[in-house]
């Protein structure tokens, strides 16, 4: 194989869900026509590139010019959305599996992964450490939905997460439990069994925080 094209399967075969093979696939099926295939994805890279960028509030994704000063996702924009529910999710595409299920129309806050002591992954490692505040920018909220995983880690995390939110005793919590499978994430499921696990969720006591 030309070494010029090693750079790019390298970086291809990285990807989640890739491989060498399939980095291979693909880059012959990019340069098979390029005006119809590569020249639009090149175009396409470049703007995600310059204009995407974390939401400064809830850390959702954002697509904003790079001179916005404080750029904001398109849900914390939203004046409609229910401003006394927050959801709280490990990563981007759990919010936009909730999303893509329908049925919650409140805010998020995005935690950016979850507590692991094995991986020597601590609150000051994802954005624990801002919920707090974000939190009191809606002073209207009365429920926070803890959707964090149903792993080990996202366990942990919610627990954390109990302590955490102690200080605002009149927010009640809450927990996604029943059909969503143990050791399950959230963007793997489809969006009936989501929408059952949200419509059900259960009170998470504070008392068996242990």
């Amino acid at each position: 194989m030309n070494t010029h094209f090693e750079p790019f399967i390298r970086h291809i075969a990285k990807l989640p869900g890739l491989g060498p093979r399939s980095a291979q696939r693909l880059l012959f099926h990019l340069l098979l026509n390029k005006s119809q295939n590569l020249n639009p994805l090149i175009s396409t890279l470049q703007n995600l590139h310059d204009n995407a960028h974390s939401c400064s509030r809830c850390h959702n994704l954002a697509f904003h010019p790079p001179s916005e000063h404080e750029p904001l996702c398109s849900i914390c924009l939203n004046t409609q959305r229910d401003n006394t529910l927050l959801c709280i999710v490990e990563h981007v595409p759990d919010l936009w599996a909730m999303e893509n299920a329908g049925e919650f129309h409140g805010l998020y806050y995005v935690l950016g992964g979850a507590l692991s002591t094995i991986d020597g992954i601590g609150p000051h490692d994802t954005h624990l450490g801002k919920l707090t505040h974000h939190i009191s920018l809606y002073p209207k909220l009365s429920e926070i939905i803890i959707a964090t995983s149903m792993t080990a880690n996202g366990q942990t995390t919610a627990h954390y997460i109990a302590h955490l939110l102690k200080e605002f005793p009149h927010i009640s919590l809450s927990r996604i439990a029943p059909g969503v499978p143990m050791g399950g994430e959230l963007d793997y499921l489809d969006s009936g069994t989501l929408n059952a696990a949200l419509a059900s969720r259960t009170p998470f006591s504070l008392t068996s925080v242990k």
